[in-house]
């Protein structure tokens, strides 16, 4: 399978700096949420419903951090899935700053399916599967 992701742009702004002159270190799910929320409307979902009776909950984040980011940069964020068993998916975050080329950090957010009514996790919607097909690693349930 040939391996293809959604990209998404961020423009750091005055809010995302700390008291070191560059992006604090929290901010950075800042950005994968901001990647997470378009990717998913792309494909005419949102968090709160990827398919019927089902949006999506944050299960665990990682972050690795590889340059500084300053106010005012520009930054692209990739974005792959790969599923991670029955009822979980990762999201996969590139994120490189196009003036230099630079990776600046990357990272993953599990999600899970989950019903807010019946306030439980669920199966991935064939539907939800179905859409992000595309810009999946591996399709293999672990």
């Amino acid at each position: 399978m040939e391996e293809t992701a959604f990209h998404h742009g961020y423009l750091v702004r005055v809010d995302d700096i700390n008291y070191g002159g560059h992006m604090g270190n929290e901010r950075a799910l800042v950005v994968f949420q901001d990647a997470r929320i378009a990717f998913l409307a792309s494909m005419g979902c949102e968090e709160r419903r990827i398919a019927e009776d089902t949006g999506i909950i944050i299960a665990e984040a990682a972050i690795r951090y590889k340059k500084q980011v300053f106010m005012g940069d520009a930054l692209d964020t990739a974005v792959r899935a790969s599923v991670a068993g029955h009822s979980a998916l990762d999201l996969l975050f590139t994120v490189t700053r196009p003036s230099d080329g630079a990776e600046v950090f990357s990272g993953s957010t599990r999600i899970l399916p989950f019903s807010y009514s019946a306030q439980k996790v669920r199966k991935i919607p064939a539907e939800f599967l179905e859409k992000i097909r595309p810009y999946l690693v591996d399709e293999r349930p672990s």
